[in-house]
């Protein structure tokens, strides 16, 4: 009977199988390697994006923060202007006030001084025909704002006329009568009305509010009544 020794054969093919396995392993290897690299150069390009644009953030913040600082910087400053130009203004007010005050004050117990003088008070519903001889002023006192004139007239007209002109006043406000009595002159036995008048010294002129007119309202559309049967 013939021995075949296979001992040789498989120890062969052991190594061969061996050495495809080490080839497989090392693919694999290389496979995870390679996966491994493309992996790692994503995450490494999206990291680099990712601290570029946490930079250019940091940098718009800092921008915004001294644009913000800028503007409360102005802020103050513009804050600061408005109190000086309110200081300022105060002042040619307190300056100029009582002349302007006095000069109307002056206008209302005078006749107009020329046609344009007139057209202005006839606008102001003044009597521009009224003898202001007829009124006379014999105390004004003024405290804190407020003042009481006190005068005399030759009627209730001609007071009537002098409280229509101060009511009309742009540097008096809440102008009211609070007394007036007639009174016999004992030189010649006429008459005469003593009266007095209180309110507001206005040292900046009143401004008149804007007239807002209104929209007409549109009209409901008629509707049409059924008519009844028989009429």
């Amino acid at each position: 009977m013939i021995r075949v020794n296979l001992l040789p054969i498989r120890q062969a093919r052991r190594r061969s199988e061996g050495k495809t396995q080490i080839f497989v392993f090392a693919a694999a290897l290389a496979v995870v390697l390679l996966a491994c690299a493309v992996l790692y150069g994503v995450a490494a390009s999206d990291l680099a994006k990712t601290k570029k644009q946490v930079a250019q953030f940091t940098k718009d913040v800092e921008i915004a923060k001294k644009e913000v600082a800028d503007a409360t910087e102005l802020e103050k400053k513009k804050s600061v202007f408005e109190k000086k130009l309110a200081v300022l203004d105060r002042l040619e007010a307190d300056r100029t006030g009582p002349v302007k005050m006095l000069d109307e004050f002056q206008a209302i117990l005078s006749p107009p001084r020329n046609e344009e003088d007139r057209f202005a008070r006839t606008k102001l519903n003044w009597d521009v025909d009224w003898d202001t001889r007829r009124v006379w002023v014999n105390s004004m006192d003024e405290k804190a704002g407020a003042f009481i004139i006190k005068g005399g007239a030759a009627d209730s007209n001609d007071v009537a006329e002098f409280l229509r002109r101060m009511i009309s006043a742009k540097h008096f406000d809440g102008v009211e009568l609070d007394f007036v009595q007639t009174k016999e002159n004992g030189k010649d036995g006429g008459r005469f009305v003593e009266f007095t008048i209180f309110g507001k010294i206005v040292y900046q002129e009143k401004v008149a509010a804007p007239v807002v007119k209104k929209k007409p309202g549109k009209k409901a559309p008629k509707q049409n009544t059924p008519k009844k049967k028989g009429t």
